[in-house]
């Protein structure tokens, strides 16, 4: 299918009132969800572009992982014009809320593992869930192992150390999208990924999302019995909006 931009457009989000929701519940009742439903929510809120490039896969099949971005953009090093900064680890690390995801834009440099184990151990110890990683992941078998959840482009053992650099944390970054060049993160956005592939939630609407994405999922499953049952298909989906 051709894309629809090249640009990720604005669209006006016609919202109602939402109850905040507190974090540790909004991880709990995403976790329950699936990327379809959360989807078919976005689009005709006008926000049809929400979804990462799905080249970013996770690791291993099975996966979800849902929770507020930490976002972290890298650049490709030039030896002698950028230098290299001693403290991303602990930058990170003091960074990092409990049940963060890392989303990561690591620039142009498109052959290193941008993030092991050694990363993914500092980041549990904070609080951190999983990674989002344009790019490559390093350690893979060890980071399955630890239960630290990957989604990236690939894996690789060349170490990314002196080839590229983490030159911002928590500031706006741009992902490669399906439907769009590139999809904005800000901090805090909401992601949520599973095995269909990334959404990018913007904060403001995560509640809002959460609370009518469930209604769909109620709605899908009583339409899936009476679909089940052999009701005719055209009743069922006037019945319950579905399909």
């Amino acid at each position: 299918m051709a894309k629809k931009s090249t640009k990720q457009k604005s669209a006006k989000v016609t919202r109602g009132k939402s109850k905040t929701i507190a974090r540790g519940e909004m991880i709990k009742r995403y976790g329950r969800l699936y990327s379809g439903p959360i989807y078919d929510v976005l689009e005709p809120m006008g926000l049809p572009n929400q979804v990462l490039s799905h080249e970013i896969k996770p690791l291993q099949r099975g996966y979800k992982l849902t929770g507020p971005a930490l976002t972290q953009q890298g650049v490709d090093t030039v030896p002698g014009v950028v230098p290299e900064p001693k403290n991303h680890f602990d930058n990170m690390r003091k960074a990092c809320t409990r049940g963060c995801v890392a989303v990561y834009a690591v620039g142009r440099e498109g052959l290193s593992g941008h993030w092991g184990e050694l990363t993914s151990t500092i980041a549990m110890a904070n609080g951190c869930q999983g990674a989002v990683i344009d790019g490559g992941a390093r350690d893979s078998d060890l980071q399955e192992k630890m239960g630290f959840k990957m989604y990236c482009r690939f894996t690789s053992p060349i170490e990314a150390g002196s080839r590229m650099t983490i030159m911002q944390l928590q500031e706006p970054i741009f992902m490669p999208g399906s439907l769009t060049t590139h999809v904005r993160v800000n901090p805090g956005d909401w992601v949520f990924a599973d095995g269909d592939g990334v959404t990018i939630i913007p904060k403001e609407i995560a509640s809002e999302v959460l609370v009518k994405a469930e209604e769909l999922v109620n709605r899908e499953a009583k339409g899936r019995e009476m679909f089940a049952a052999g009701v005719d298909p055209t009743k069922v989906v006037k019945m319950f909006d579905v399909g």
